[in-house]
């Protein structure tokens, strides 16, 4: 027999293991907390937890990223998954978040490797926000997950970009 133990005493559960499991359960998306709010060129991401390909990870607390390459037009937040750079128990430096420009609301398409086969980068669009002269003018778009974005007491389907600016949270239901 060729069977290898996964989840069973003894045997080992790698991340990759791990990712095909809730891949196959969970879409990407921010599983708890981390609302999206600004201020000037500043997007703050609270804390909470986020699914992406499989792989959970979370915000311990609030994570600042500055938009500061354009005083007009668009930015794309986007967290890069890369396998390649270093993960330890001292160092972990596989989860960064990078922002794109763009003068019209369009963006090249994402990396999305399967991390948890043989790809090692895999890319997921937190937002979209637009901008001004004074930074960050509104949140536009949001992530598409299963279940349902809760705002407020108004639930509206995943991915609408009809939400007011503020705190926005993801809810699975």
């Amino acid at each position: 027999m060729s069977f290898v133990g996964v989840t069973f005493d003894n045997q080992s559960v790698t991340a990759k293991n791990d990712g095909r499991i809730h891949r196959k359960i969970l879409s990407d998306g921010i599983v708890t907390g981390c609302g999206l709010t600004h201020s000037g060129a500043n997007l703050y991401i609270a804390a909470g937890g986020i699914m992406v390909c499989g792989r959970y990870f979370e915000a311990a607390s609030i994570e600042t990223v500055v938009i500061d390459d354009a005083t007009s037009g668009y930015a794309r937040v986007k967290i890069v998954i890369d396998t390649t750079k270093p993960a330890t128990s001292e160092v972990f430096e596989q989860i960064g978040v990078q922002v794109e420009y763009s003068v019209t609301n369009s963006f090249p398409a994402l990396t999305q490797d399967d991390i948890n086969s043989a790809g090692s980068v895999y890319e997921f669009e937190l937002c979209v926000v637009s901008l001004d002269a004074g930074g960050i003018h509104e949140i536009l778009q949001y992530p598409a997950i299963s279940g349902k974005v809760r705002y407020g007491t108004a639930d509206l389907t995943a991915g609408s970009s009809e939400l007011a600016t503020g705190e926005v949270y993801f809810v699975f239901e």
